[in-house]
């Protein structure tokens, strides 16, 4: 049978992610109620790979990124079991963009000492892609170019042409996407928009200056041009400037997702909308995906109010700190970009060595990780880089038995 899921996990705790690749997942479940009897077979340009629930997986997965600890699905299950869908069923109040409460507490979440949130700008969405897709139909983007980093998210660039805009590149420095870049797209483009990931960049896992983003903030508001923001790995940066956002909150959505400082499996999202679109943002969220579970919100927000959220933010810093040291003591020699915390790296590729291959003669000894060719606008320079990530394996054994297969891989070309 076809596995219909983009994610599966085994009471192990371990998790595959068929989703975003040309994947067939065919399942032989000999016993439903009994994991220990689940073979998995993906099959992935032409490659068959085998998977028991027993053990570990045979594909060593270094492409995906959901840092988790082992601890996550028991304390998503405590925190739903304090809240029964009988009780939520019966609440008075009718919503689909989190209650007065979530609302609220999330607004305190975001706020910093130099910036307060209203609850008034702040909902909850089903998650980052979500809050990417919310932000596009609230601006009527479709049809129109935004402005993006040369190297910027996949799934953005996937999102947009689905919308059929056109991506335009800025140029950037080691600080990020430089502000004349920026003002020379809204000139000679017409960009509408800007989409940033200046806090732990992916791929590169920079952090911009709060000089860039004051410089960054001038030109969207002098171009009167809307910021999608998308804070994904912001909790890996415990002392991070001002999101962008908040110096141009007029113009600004901003995301933070926690699907990867809690879990995927508690698909929930902090969407900031500016204040002049903010009356008509949750039907358009109950429009786009039918709102957001009044179940998930009650669990994060108690997990937030609990001190949990933070513990496991503290916890995932540590582990991204050592996880990185464990990739440069096994790619010494390597050119590697990342965040001193960060489950990923930007890692340069030898001399007329492509990408892709490199990425295939990975695949061929049972790693995966990603080409640079995803991140990039198609132009050569990506093509010399792959994205290597280290969240999804929690056994240290199998993520040093995927580095060394990446150092034997880039020693043979």
């Amino acid at each position: 049978m076809i596995f219909p899921l983009p994610w599966f996990r085994f009471s192990s705790g371990d998790y595959a992610r068929p989703s975003n690749l040309p994947l067939k997942t065919l399942c032989d479940i000999t016993d439903a109620g009994d994991d220990r009897q689940l073979r998995c077979y993906i099959m992935r340009y032409g490659h068959l790979f085998w998977m028991d629930g027993r053990k570990s997986f045979t594909v060593i997965d270094l492409q995906f990124n959901y840092p988790l600890l082992g601890t996550e699905a028991a304390l998503i299950a405590a925190a739903l079991r304090k809240h029964s869908a009988c009780a939520i069923a019966q609440q008075s109040e009718t919503s689909f963009a989190g209650t007065a409460k979530h609302r609220d507490v999330a607004a305190s979440y975001l706020s910093r000492q130099d910036f307060t949130v209203l609850a008034s700008r702040v909902f909850l969405c089903a998650g980052g892609h979500a809050g990417i897709a919310i932000a596009l139909a609230s601006t009527s983007l479709e049809g129109a170019a935004v402005a993006v980093d040369e190297l910027t998210y996949p799934h953005f660039r996937a999102m947009a042409a689905e919308c059929h805009i056109k991506l335009i590149s800025c140029a950037g420095d080691d600080d990020g996407m430089l502000p004349d870049a920026l003002a020379e797209a809204a000139r000679m483009h017409g960009v509408k928009a800007v989409y940033l990931m200046p806090t732990v960049h992916n791929p590169l896992g920079t952090v911009m200056s709060p000089g860039r983003r004051l410089a960054l903030a001038n030109i969207i508001r002098l171009h009167a041009l809307f910021l999608i923001e998308d804070d994904a790995y912001r909790f890996l940066e415990p002392d991070g400037p001002a999101p962008v956002s908040f110096l141009v909150p007029e113009f600004s959505f901003y995301i933070f997702s926690f699907s990867k400082p809690i879990s995927p499996e508690l698909r929930v999202a902090y969407l900031l909308i500016p204040e002049r679109l903010s009356a008509d943002a949750e039907n358009l969220i109950a429009q786009l995906n039918s709102g957001t579970s009044l179940l998930f919100g009650e669990a994060l927000t108690s997990l937030i109010l609990d001190g949990t959220v933070s513990r496991l933010i503290a916890e995932k810093q540590a582990l991204g700190y050592e996880r990185q040291a464990l990739i440069s003591s096994n790619l010494a020699g390597f050119k590697i970009r990342a965040h001193r915390n960060g489950f990923h790296c930007w890692i340069e590729l030898p001399q007329r060595t492509d990408a892709n291959t490199f990425c295939a003669a990975c695949e061929s000894k049972g790693v995966l990780i990603g080409s640079g060719a995803r991140y990039g606008n198609g132009g050569p320079a990506a093509l010399r880089y792959v994205r290597l990530a280290v969240g999804n394996e929690r056994n240290l054994d199998r993520i040093i038995e995927g580095l060394a297969a990446v150092k034997l891989v880039a020693s043979s070309v």
